[in-house]
């Protein structure tokens, strides 16, 4: 019997049953978010279904499309009955909510988001996977990738130079730097919505968040990295990010959302800049105050020393004038 889950009873079952699904070690839960991209989603699942990795299971959460999304998550939920699961929200959540609802509805110890509208490469995952079995301090594994689709030239275009690779095919090759935590924390996003991490690392720092002044992605990502973990760059293309008139309105949000954020990070370092120069002065004038002691110190010292030297002499005079008389009246 076809079944279509509903967001929050399924997660009151995970609550009743005594929480999430337990973890599953060295494995690897595929995710794909689905909005009105039902044209699409069939090459997203099938890419999945050629990786030479398998996930333990493949998770279609629809938040609530009206194309034909659910009638092709369905028809491939029957297919892989146990292996693919479609999972359809009675209403629309937006893309943080639905991300959160989606990942307790999984149980591998690695997470990795496909879009709808994008594919894997056949390794992709096997790689990414790699890189995180290597070092337990990597919480995130990230790729470059190439745009194709209809506005992938503009796209590219809009890219760094230095980020800028080959084009073949009909496809634009984008080339992201080695992780960088100092680039990342004044706003440069090199690590893409698709890059596997960790479980644990999404639990430690609560999830996706949302704040209009990020990405959801970059916001994640950038607190897992500034919470212990590290990220590595899995050297390769193995993503396709296809760029075309739906994904530019997404785009522009996106954009949006940068342009907030730069905003709030230079408010931020304003006040930084204000608050380093008052603590700047402070201790200038503590400094200033702890010299002025010193030196008062220093001069009391000197005066008490030649105060003293003075009541030597003095006492000295003294016991020379009585040796003196002492010696007249003999």
């Amino acid at each position: 019997v076809e079944k279509v889950s509903c967001g929050i009873p399924f997660l009151s079952i995970l609550k009743i049953l005594g929480g999430a699904i337990k973890m599953k070690n060295g494995t690897v839960s595929v995710i794909i978010p689905c909005y009105n991209y039902g044209a699409f989603l069939g090459e997203a699942i099938e890419s999945v279904l050629a990786q030479t990795l398998k996930p333990i299971e493949i998770l279609i959460v629809d938040d609530a499309s009206s194309d034909n999304t659910q009638q092709v998550g369905l028809a491939y939920q029957k297919k892989y009955p146990g292996f693919i699961t479609f999972h359809r929200n009675e209403k629309n959540m937006g893309i943080v909510d639905n991300f959160n609802n989606a990942v307790p509805m999984t149980s591998g110890e690695y997470i990795c988001f496909l879009g709808a509208d994008n594919r894997f490469l056949p390794n992709y995952l096997e790689l990414s996977a790699k890189v995180l079995d290597e070092d337990p301090s990597v919480g995130i594994a990230y790729t470059d990738y190439y745009l194709f689709g209809e506005q992938a030239k503009q796209v590219y275009d809009s890219h760094k130079e230095n980020r800028r690779g080959k084009i073949e095919n009909g496809f634009y090759y984008i080339n992201f730097p080695e992780f960088d935590l100092d680039e990342m924390k004044i706003g440069h996003n090199f690590i893409h919505g698709s890059s596997m991490y960790r479980r644990a690392a999404y639990e430690q720092v609560g999830g996706y968040k949302n704040q209009k002044a990020a990405p959801e992605d970059y916001n994640l990502f950038l607190r897992i990295v500034t919470s212990g973990w590290t990220a590595r760059k899995v050297h390769g293309t193995y993503l396709e990010y296809r760029q075309h008139s739906s994904e530019q309105a997404n785009r522009k949000v996106v954009e949006k959302a940068q342009l907030e954020y730069y905003k709030e990070r230079l408010a931020y370092f304003e006040k930084e800049a204000k608050d380093l120069n008052e603590h700047w002065v402070r201790d200038v004038n503590e400094l200033r105050a702890e010299i002025d002691r010193l030196t008062s110190l220093i001069a009391d010292k000197d005066r008490m020393i030649a105060e003293k030297d003075q009541v030597i002499l003095s006492l000295q005079n003294q016991s020379a004038l009585t040796f003196l008389r002492r010696k007249l009246k003999k």
